[in-house]
């Protein structure tokens, strides 16, 4: 009877704690949001367009195509901020985390914004997505070839990242 009655606690409390965070999730994607139409429209400012026709042309296309592409990671964003809306309770999709932590760094990196990562539970989860981003900025930042991008979060895993001092 004991471990019924904690069986069902546990559950609960899962479902609480689920319930809890996607209501942070959506009060951070309208804010997240917010805070891109306004990046967005600073970037497309027509009063900080060339007059001449051509380079407005040139400037728009290189503006456009990074713009686009952020466009496209906050509509995955929103979509999966949504379905863990849809999802609250037991029929919680386990894998909805890592999709969100991945999705959130390639749209922070996009608009050059900073995030935390912060994980209170399912720590394996988080863990392996911030080991896979951290390998992701070696490569996209600091001239890690790309094929060593499966080692190099393979040695940041079993080792870590912290330089031990001699």
């Amino acid at each position: 009877q004991a471990l019924v009655n904690l069986h069902q606690s546990w559950d609960v409390d899962f479902v609480n704690a689920v319930q809890m965070q996607n209501t942070i999730n959506q009060q951070a994607i309208h804010a997240t949001q917010g805070f891109y139409r306004k990046f967005k429209g600073f970037h497309l400012d027509k009063s900080k367009l060339p007059s001449n026709p051509s380079a407005k042309v040139v400037m728009l296309d290189k503006l456009l195509r990074p713009l686009n592409s952020s466009d496209e990671l906050l509509r995955q964003l929103d979509t999966l901020v949504m379905q863990g809306k849809k999802k609250q309770g037991f029929g919680i999709d386990h894998g909805l985390g890592v999709g969100l932590v991945s999705i959130t760094a390639e749209f922070c990196f996009s608009v050059g914004a900073c995030r935390l990562l912060m994980c209170n539970t399912g720590i394996h989860r988080t863990s392996c997505a911030a080991t896979l981003e951290q390998s992701i900025i070696l490569t996209r930042c600091h001239g890690l070839p790309s094929r060593y991008l499966a080692t190099a979060a393979h040695i940041i895993k079993h080792h870590g990242v912290r330089v031990q001092n001699v």
